[in-house]
């Protein structure tokens, strides 16, 4: 495509976390935003003829207003959240200062029905000058319409053992398994640190301990969402893999609780309750270690 020997107006790239999806996503985006000679801004988001739509909201959904223009109670993003033009108006006209209009749809396995509907309906009536490039890490829950009309692009994550700059640490090497966890990791070594400890904890406390250990860990996610901004159900995500990872390396005779572990996050990301979800978790991790 940056060969000009192939064209396509939407494009879907997916992978693990941590993989390059969304520097060649802005890669591509600056290439149909600067084709023959346009100037791009190097702040993207400053760009006239770009938008990027994202989950937004406590629950990072993507609703059927980010798409198309609507009213009632799934109309678009939580009122803390900045407004978007909706997709089919920012198409709606010719770009003003680029070849193209390109749009950067972030998580598109995020979008209820309604959205993914109208999305779907969008790229089936693209305009010529209009450029879509997504990227997800959930590509079996991205409707198979949509994938249709794309061109779907596996990235795959560089093995942590051959960067230069891999783990240098225990807490790194506990908690990390791809480049963009080492990245994320480094910018919060102290929360995973006492995450680590929290977790060490539960080698040798009793059952009874187990709402304990919960609660602290919730308030660990409070702390990241916090420090992040990013909202506490996505935090909680994080903490709860980064557990995983922690149970996949130091419990191998277990490998139940990664399973739990995973199902738990799921649940959390489906709105379940959070300190329900810790409950049940460290109560299982110590009765299953007193047991082994």
């Amino acid at each position: 495509m940056l060969s000009g020997e192939t064209d396509f107006q939407a494009v879907l790239l997916y992978g693990n976390r941590g993989t390059d999806a969304e520097a060649l996503a802005e890669g591509l985006a600056r290439f149909w935003l600067g084709k023959g000679g346009a100037k791009v801004s190097e702040d993207l988001s400053r760009a006239i003829d770009f938008q990027r739509i994202k989950p937004t909201g406590s629950s990072e959904i993507i609703k059927v207003g980010a798409i198309t223009p609507t009213s009632g109670p799934d109309s678009g993003d939580d009122d803390k959240e900045p407004p978007v033009v909706p997709v089919t108006v920012f198409f709606r006209t010719r770009p003003l200062m680029s070849p193209h209009k390109v749009l950067w749809f972030d998580r598109p396995d995020r979008m209820n029905s309604r959205a993914a509907n109208a999305l779907l309906k969008t790229l089936e009536e693209l305009p010529d000058y209009a450029r879509v490039v997504m990227t997800t890490t959930e590509i079996g829950r991205v409707l198979p319409t949509i994938r249709s009309r794309c061109l779907c692009a596996a990235v795959e994550a560089v093995p942590l053992g051959e960067l230069a700059d891999g783990p240098k640490t225990e807490i790194e090497s506990l908690f990390a398994s791809t480049q963009g966890d080492l990245a994320f990791l480094r910018a919060h070594q102290d929360l995973f640190e006492d995450l680590a400890r929290l977790l060490r904890q539960t080698e040798t406390a009793p059952p009874l301990a187990a709402i304990r250990l919960a609660e602290q860990t919730k308030e660990l996610v409070d702390k990241l969402s916090d420090k992040t901004k990013m909202p506490t159900r996505l935090a909680a995500v994080r903490v709860l893999e980064s557990i995983g990872q922690w149970m996949a390396r130091n419990a191998p005779d277990d490998p139940a609780s990664v399973q739990r572990t995973a199902e738990l996050a799921g649940y959390v990301q489906g709105n379940g309750n959070l300190q329900l979800a810790l409950n049940v978790l460290f109560a299982q991790f110590l009765t299953t270690r007193r047991e082994l």
